[in-house]
């Protein structure tokens, strides 16, 4: 009776046995892991952890809208393998790497500034997604325009982030500066003047056959101007003609306002 016994209890626990290292291998095919966030700015992310169950599941939401504050890592249990959803949910633009727990290999996923987020992005069975300062985007070499309707402008260079670039009017017919300052990637204009320079005639003469004399011409800008006489697009041969013509309807009305004097 005691060898039965004896025989049964150990029958028992090696059933026992069989079923705890079932679940061992159970548990081991699942190939459990933990990822990290880690969180190396001053900005506040949010991210979404996605986990795949085993190799044939489903991709998941396992932790949603998890909050990573300035400089912390937060944790996140796998099963199988898992992906994150990051969003910057801060001001300054952030740089977003996924990296092995020894550093053995990176994957960037770029830069996301304020309220942009970026999907998939994949750590396997385990890795870990860092999020560290991003280097916003230079500014492109660009012609950049200022003053009254945009009439002055300048040539801008490549400008790192953050960076300032004195600008002087190159458009012939003006005058003017500004400063170009850069930041991510986008180009502002501070401090813009621009005026019109216009070219003033040594002088201009009339005569009349019995009376001569010249009459001195103030030749000064108009603000917002961007022509030296209204019509812009008469050709620049023919602004003498013009200014003639109007200095001699003067002329011919002076005179005939002096009693006696008739023009010829």
């Amino acid at each position: 009776m005691g060898k039965f016994l004896d025989a049964v209890m150990n029958k028992s626990i090696f059933r026992l046995v069989i079923i705890v290292l079932l679940g061992m291998f159970s548990m081991a095919a699942n190939a459990a892991f933990v990822s990290k966030v880690i969180n190396q700015t001053s900005e506040a992310m949010i991210v979404t952890f996605y986990n795949m169950a085993c190799q044939t599941c489903q991709m998941t939401v396992k932790n949603a809208n998890v909050t990573v504050g300035p400089y912390q890592t937060v944790n996140f249990n796998g099963d199988y393998s898992g992906s994150y959803y990051v969003k910057n949910n801060g001001v300054l633009p952030v740089q977003v790497d996924v990296t092995q727990s020894d550093g053995s290999y990176v994957t960037g996923y770029g830069i996301l500034y304020q309220g942009n987020g970026v999907y998939d992005v994949w750590i396997g069975g385990g890795g870990y997604v860092v999020i560290s300062n991003g280097t916003p985007a230079q500014c492109s070499a660009s012609t950049l325009n200022w003053g009254t309707s945009n009439y002055c402008a300048a040539s801008a260079p490549q400008t790192a982030n953050g960076a300032s670039v004195s600008l002087t009017n190159a458009t012939v017919g003006a005058s003017g500066s500004a400063t170009a300052s850069c930041s991510a990637g986008t180009w502002s204009i501070n401090a813009p003047t621009c005026s019109a320079t216009l070219g003033a005639p040594v002088g201009l003469f009339a005569t009349d056959g019995a009376n001569t004399g010249s009459i001195s011409i103030n030749w000064g800008a108009v603000s917002g101007a961007t022509c030296r006489i209204p019509d812009d697009c008469i050709d620049s041969k023919r602004y003498p003609l013009f200014i003639a013509r109007a200095v001699l309807k003067e002329l011919i009305e002076s005179l005939q306002s002096i009693q006696g004097v008739k023009p010829c």
